[in-house]
C-alpha cells in the first residue's frame, strides 16, 4: 500500500475550528485493491497540533481493473480543494483494454461527483492509450496558472503532450497538444 504517492499542503482557515492552518494532503495507489485513495490531515498553527488522518477511496478499480497509479496531488488555489491526476486501467475484456489519464477533484456531497464511494470526487478522462503502450502516462506534471489547471505527461507516441482547460468556464474541454515526439531505434549485432 502506498504506491505512487504524492504529497501537497496548502493554508487554509478549518471550517470546523475557524483557526488557521495547513491542510496536508497524501494521493497513493493501494496496490492491494487497485484503487487510488487520498489521505489529509489538518496541522493548527495555534499550538503547532496535527489532527487525525482521513483516508477515503477516489476511484477503485472495478472488474479487475486498476486505479490510482503514478498519482499527482495539488490543490486548487481557489477553491483549496484537492486535484489528483493519475493513471488508470479497464478491466482486460476481449476487446482490449486501455490506460486513461484522469483527474480527480474533490467536490463534496451532493455537488454532482460521480467518483468514490459517496459521489464526492468529479473524476474526468483527459486522454487514453491502448494496452500495449505501458509507459504511458507514467509521469504527470500539473499545476495552476491564471486559473487554467495544466498537464504535462508522456504518452503512447513516446512524446511529450501537455493538456490545460478552464474549470472556470462551464462547458470547457480538454485541449491537448503535442509537444514532442521522438522514435527509439534499437538494433542488435
Amino acid at each position: 500500500m502506498g504506491l505512487y504517492n504524492s504529497i501537497a499542503a496548502v493554508e487554509i482557515t478549518s471550517p470546523y475550528l475557524g483557526q488557521r492552518g495547513v491542510r496536508i494532503g497524501i494521493s497513493y495507489w493501494d496496490q492491494d485493491y487497485g484503487k487510488l485513495l487520498y489521505a489529509s490531515a489538518f496541522y493548527r498553527y495555534l499550538g503547532g497540533h496535527l489532527g487525525a488522518w482521513t483516508v477515503v477511496t477516489v476511484q477503485s478499480g472495478s472488474g479487475g481493473g486498476i486505479a490510482g497509479q503514478y498519482s499527482k496531488l495539488v490543490f486548487d488555489p481557489n477553491t483549496k480543494q484537492p486535484v489528483i491526476a493519475y493513471r488508470t486501467r479497464d478491466a482486460f475484456e476481449a476487446s482490449g483494454a486501455k490506460w486513461y489519464l484522469r483527474t480527480a477533484t474533490y467536490v463534496g456531497s451532493g455537488q454532482g461527483g460521480n467518483c468514490g464511494p459517496e459521489q464526492t470526487w468529479s473524476c474526468d478522462t483527459i486522454d487514453e492509450a491502448p494496452i500495449a503502450s505501458t509507459d504511458s502516462f507514467t509521469n504527470i506534471g500539473m499545476g495552476w496558472i491564471d486559473g487554467e489547471l495544466h498537464y504535462f505527461y508522456n504518452a503512447e507516441t513516446f512524446g511529450l503532450k501537455y493538456a490545460f482547460y478552464k474549470p472556470w468556464k462551464p462547458g470547457d474541454t480538454w485541449t491537448k497538444l503535442l509537444v514532442c515526439q521522438t522514435f527509439w531505434t534499437v538494433s542488435f549485432k
